[in-house]
């Protein structure tokens, strides 16, 4: 439609009955061709330079009739025709001003949030559905390692390569492993708060300093395959002679931590499993004897979300029940099973007394599994003794396949502890040397 624009006129102009939108040219002498007012069912009033130019048809957008007076929006109008006359194409222009603005605003936003990495690392921890152990060790080296380091108070949008690399040497320094750790977590929180928006479109971090930067793993470091069961050999006197060993030798440990390392290897338990169990978690009396493990103390869960079906039934044979009621007699008023409990000092003394210097706490637990299986174990009661969750099954399979093989795990525990104890000759049922503490 045609009309000679006024203020008055553009305040009024209706919808063309049965449109959405309608555009009317402005027909003034001042105007140059293809200016007009485009009005919307909306309500919207807004100025438009529309040509033919750059081959195609132009809508050129020139504000809205509420903020932009009728004469400004020719002069605009006049100075837009310019530009399209000399193949100047003013939405690109207009295009890259809104991106520009767009950049603007994300890199305020960005600046706005501008977290530490100790507070990145901080925020991956707060809202990541973790194990109870995986969350306690992460706010351990959180604590301890990141927050009082440079690199943990410097922005995330700040740090590069050369931060992270001088930040990881400085800690390897104190501990490779330690390193490997606090590196793997900062790695992991950057990756988080890429996919994390603090706007539209915006992201919590926009790139990860740990890039290209290589774990500091330790060369030639100890073997995960340390167990005492020498699965070459070809009798079983020779297979067991390491454990034959480590039992004997035990004998002479102090009582708790002698306890404590024997458990280990007769149940195949995780040290921390272990070492947070209280009596109240413990079931000695009648016909099935029971370590309940709850699920807050296991590194493996089910389903992350039931805490009955993501705790573990431990099924105790009768020399586990001897030592756990020996112990039990030992006991002060102290909920705890094995209080005060360090496992470096338990993993020295138990290396000096059994003469075995290359021994850890957690090769018991691999030794359990690979006695068992030495014995004759099927595959999925090893599954079962150590409380991993069945190779190929998704997390919705965990639905469908409940309850534990429990008599034939307790079987296969009680074939194990009586394997043990026979290797000991009869060692395995002295009894705890008896401590002058107050009984519980």
């Amino acid at each position: 439609m045609r009309e000679v624009l006024t203020p008055a006129l553009v305040a009024r102009l209706p919808v063309a009955p049965g449109r959405t939108r309608t555009l009317y040219l402005d027909q003034h002498k001042d105007a140059p061709r293809g200016f007009g007012l485009r009005v919307t069912a909306a309500g919207e009033r807004s100025y438009y330079l529309v040509k033919r130019a750059l081959g195609r048809k132009v809508w050129c957008r020139l504000g809205d009739a509420a903020t932009l007076t009728l004469d400004k929006a020719r002069e605009a109008a006049r100075a837009k025709a310019g530009d399209l006359a000399r193949d100047i194409d003013p939405t690109a222009v207009n295009r890259a001003v809104r991106k520009r603005a767009a950049e603007e605003r994300a890199a305020a936003a960005r600046e706005a949030e501008a977290p530490t990495i100790a507070e990145l690392v901080r925020r991956y921890i707060e809202t990541r559905r973790l194990a109870p152990n995986t969350a306690r060790e992460y706010r351990r080296t959180l604590a301890k390692d990141i927050e009082p380091s440079a690199l943990g108070r410097m922005k995330a949008k700040d740090a590069v390569q050369a931060d992270v690399r001088l930040f990881v040497k400085r800690l390897a320094a104190r501990g490779k492993h330690q390193a490997d750790r606090a590196f793997q977590l900062i790695r992991f929180a950057h990756r988080w708060g890429a996919g994390e928006e603090v706007a539209p479109r915006v992201m919590l971090v926009d790139r990860d300093p740990t890039a290209g930067v290589d774990r500091p793993t330790v060369k030639g470091e100890r073997e995960r395959r340390r167990s005492l069961i020498n699965v070459r050999a070809t009798t079983d006197t020779e297979a067991f002679a390491e454990v034959k060993k480590f039992w004997l030798g035990t004998e002479t440990m102090k009582a708790v931590p002698r306890a404590y390392v024997r458990l280990l290897l007769l149940l195949g338990l995780r040290r921390t499993e272990a070492s947070l169990a209280s009596w109240d978690d413990i079931r000695l009396g009648g016909d099935a004897p029971v370590w309940h493990i709850a699920a807050e103390h296991r590194k493996v869960r089910v389903t992350r979300r039931d805490p009955e079906r993501d705790s573990l039934d431990v099924p105790l044979p009768p020399l586990a029940v001897r030592i756990l009621g020996e112990l039990h007699e030992l006991a002060t008023h102290a909920p705890r099973v094995f209080p005060h409990l360090h496992h470096q000092a338990v993993t020295e003394s138990m290396r000096a007394h059994t003469g075995i210097g290359d021994i850890a706490l957690h090769d018991l637990r691999r030794t359990c599994a690979s006695g068992i299986l030495r014995l004759g174990g099927p595959p999925h009661v090893l599954t079962d003794v150590l409380g991993h969750r069945q190779r190929g099954l998704a997390d919705s399979d965990a639905v469908y396949l409940q309850g534990r093989r429990t008599e034939e795990y307790r079987e296969w525990l009680r074939r194990w502890a009586v394997k043990v104890e026979g290797l000991a000759g009869g060692a395995a049922r002295v009894p705890l040397v008896r401590s002058k503490r107050r009984r519980g």
